[in-house]
């Protein structure tokens, strides 16, 4: 964990704190294997280790975890709700997906689905207002679920680099090697409609006002 310190002979940098609620951090999260997600809300954070491969949820407040580890390869959250989803290869080595809920009243994570069904064999997941999976398949195609693992929310799309929502939910942008696509969301609904394909290499986005800033390469 770094958090930055204000150095009066330059700009702020990060400072070399090791420590937070009784965990130990390397200066560098690649190195150390540990991976830190907030929580929309602010109130939680994930701790992803790599070795062993598990996910912790903790409480910001207490710096206490409110779950036992889960064992997990990758974490996201829900873009406006404290639920979460998980990546874990089970017996056979298969990937499967788990969502659960924090629960901020009793201070505990609730499973909503401890296996989800996917169509394909999943390689990579994206958090946001839906859940983006990306199938282990020949063509690396891309699906949207909804959070409470009750079915897919619209068709194949191509697999992205990355995926971004927007504050409210309304647009995702979808980050590939040579174009940016702009979805936007119905409210209330569950499908969406691509707006625009803009020819760029990206190296990442950001949704910020209602504006999207592209890193270019």
């Amino acid at each position: 964990l770094q958090p930055l310190r204000q150095d009066p002979n330059g700009p702020a940098r990060f400072s070399e704190e090791k420590e937070w609620a009784g965990m130990s951090f390397s200066p560098a999260a690649a190195s150390s294997g540990v991976a830190l997600l907030g929580s929309p809300c602010g109130r939680f954070i994930g701790v992803l280790v790599r070795d062993p491969p598990t996910a912790e949820i903790r409480s910001l407040r207490s710096k206490q975890a409110i779950h036992p580890a889960i064992p997990a390869t990758a974490l996201v959250w829900h873009s406006h709700h404290s639920t979460f989803a998980t990546c874990s290869p089970d017996s056979r080595g298969v990937l499967r997906v788990a969502i659960y809920q924090v629960d901020p009243q009793q201070q505990k994570v609730v499973p909503v689905t401890t296996a989800m069904d996917t169509l394909l064999p999943v390689k990579q997941i994206f958090g946001g207002r839906w859940l983006g999976v990306c199938y282990a398949a020949e063509d690396e195609s891309f699906q949207f679920y909804r959070w409470d693992g009750h079915g897919s929310v619209g068709g194949f799309l191509s697999r992205p680099n990355s995926v971004a929502w927007d504050r409210t939910g309304s647009y995702c942008a979808l980050v590939y090697a040579k174009s940016v696509i702009i979805m936007g969301c119905v409210e209330n609904s569950k499908s969406f409609s691509m707006l625009c394909n803009v020819e760029v290499q990206a190296h990442s986005v950001l949704w910020w006002s209602g504006c999207l800033l592209v890193d270019t390469w």
